[in-house]
């Protein structure tokens, strides 16, 4: 169970990043600029809402013992060669030949493909619900684990320093915070985290550039801008 538990969390992980690489430069979870726990939090609650719908959650899943993993995790950078480093592979066609994917998974989570820039009918639902109100209330939380442990997440997670981020100003990122919705195309070095440790290995400098772009993540709002 704890590794099952952790590999959905790195699924998780490695979404954020593709979306940031290869979905338009879209800044979620702990790559939006203007990251708290608690935008982080409402981030991933929306992945976990996903991945419930999508039948990519057994019904006998421990949340608890989930969040405790993901709290250790969700706050540090996962990219596709931490993947390989970690499970030996990570190829999204492995999938047709019997094995598992983090980003095909991932990409059934979302109902669209890391090269989509518009997000799904599911995504948007559920993020209009998380995003509609204060994080910590009821409803939100009946198919996840309840309310408990996603407060206990909330209050637990730490933002570490994030080198390309927290080094840089408002207007470094073109005055802006936020996905795809405000017409901006990133290319930040965010920084790279070991997997485990959260210790850093690269960095960067980074720019923002502006461009004409279509909304996504909260119609393109920062999370971060909400909580």
């Amino acid at each position: 169970p704890a590794a099952a538990h952790e590999w959905l969390v790195d699924c998780y992980r490695m979404r954020v990043d593709d979306e940031e690489r290869w979905g338009g430069g879209n800044l979620r979870g702990l790559y939006d600029p203007g990251a708290t726990p608690k935008s982080v939090c409402a981030d991933f609650l929306i992945f976990c809402r996903l991945a419930v719908e999508a039948g990519c959650v057994p019904e006998r899943w421990d949340w608890q013992a989930f969040l405790r993993i993901a709290a250790k995790l969700i706050c540090y950078a996962f990219e596709k060669c931490d993947a390989q480093e970690k499970y030996g592979t990570e190829n999204v066609f492995s999938v047709e030949m019997g094995g598992r994917s983090l980003r095909a998974t991932g990409e059934q989570i979302f109902g669209s493909s890391i090269l989509q820039f518009d997000a799904s009918p599911a995504e948007e639902r559920i993020t209009d619900e998380v995003m509609g109100g204060p994080l910590l209330r009821e409803g939100l939380f009946e198919r996840v684990g309840g309310l408990k442990p996603w407060r206990w997440l909330a209050e637990t997670l730490k933002i570490p320093h994030r080198p390309g981020f927290d080094d840089m100003s408002f207007f470094d990122f073109g005055g802006f915070s936020g996905g795809k919705g405000q017409g901006a195309n990133h290319h930040s070095a965010k920084g790279n985290y070991d997997s485990s440790r959260g210790t850093k290995t690269q960095g960067g400098k980074g720019k923002a550039t502006k461009g004409k772009g279509k909304g996504r993540g909260a119609k393109g709002k920062s999370h971060a801008n909400r909580y």
